[in-house]
């Protein structure tokens, strides 16, 4: 009788340490996440081969949520090829090859703070070749 009371005992005595050190602890607080308003961003194709004076198209699509401020666009190149790039009627960037070598498309989606928002930039690059 002794051993079963001592292990019962045992037993039961780190579970009541335990409760007590939960119910003495402080509240946990967790923030909220915030609610960005640009959520995530791709490009096709992930590179692109052009002969000189050819025009190619990039298709682009960002995800935001409802009632997200638009993201707004800007393209740069920089690399040894001369190439243009432009938006097209959303969606889509036109790129035209104007000297042959090697350049680096890089689009840009940026959105300001807004009422239940937080504004944030997403930079997509891609290779682009100009034979």
């Amino acid at each position: 009788m002794k051993r079963s009371t001592f292990l019962l005992c045992a037993l039961f005595a780190p579970l009541s340490l335990t409760a007590q050190s939960v119910t003495n602890s402080p509240p946990q607080r967790t923030a909220p996440a915030p609610n960005f308003a640009l959520r995530s961003a791709t490009l096709q194709p992930h590179k692109l081969a052009l002969d000189l004076g050819q025009t190619g198209v990039f298709a682009y699509l960002v995800q935001q949520p409802a009632g997200a401020p638009v993201a707004r666009l800007n393209l740069t190149s920089t690399g040894t090829a001369n190439v243009t790039a432009r938006d097209s009627v959303g969606r889509f960037i036109l790129l035209t090859a104007h000297s042959r070598g090697e350049a680096t498309l890089m689009v840009t989606f940026t959105t300001p703070d807004s009422a239940g928002f937080t504004g944030g930039r997403l930079t997509l690059s891609a290779p682009v070749t100009v034979k």
